[in-house]
């Protein structure tokens, strides 16, 4: 078996339920609006039930339900991408980094970790690639 050296490339964590992330381009794209575009009669936009406020009865009345921030917004998310298997005591070595507030195990290669804002990303991020050389 040869030894192949234990690398991570780190990505900053993109929310999938984040409308407002690039991954969901806007109807209103910032384009460029041509002057012979003016004439041009714009679209009525329909109200979707997506885009009404939520709200619910109590007995003092209605009352308007606001969505939870999103996590992404809450914590400091990267996944790393690792040319090794994630063991059991390669996760346990991770969690015990001082920084570390969560770790997610996506796949064989592939996890997510929650800095603690309190300390730098990157030193975060070399701290775990250094524990993770030392781990059998």
């Amino acid at each position: 078996m040869t030894s192949v050296e234990r690398k991570i490339v780190w990505e900053k964590w993109k929310d999938p339920y984040d409308e407002k992330d690039e991954w969901f381009p806007t109807k209103n794209n910032n384009k460029k609006i041509k002057p012979e575009e003016f004439l041009e009669e714009e679209e009525e936009e329909e109200i979707t039930f997506e885009q009404m406020p939520q709200i619910f009865m109590a007995n003092l009345g209605m009352s308007p339900v606001d969505r939870p921030p999103s996590i992404g917004k809450i914590f400091n998310f990267w996944t790393g991408h690792t040319s090794f298997s994630i063991s059991a005591p390669i996760a346990a070595k991770i969690e015990g980094i001082e920084g570390v507030e969560i770790l997610d195990i996506y796949t064989r290669y592939r996890f997510r970790v929650g800095i603690g804002r309190l300390f730098q990303d990157r030193e975060v991020m070399n701290d775990i690639q250094r524990a993770i050389r030392s781990v059998e």
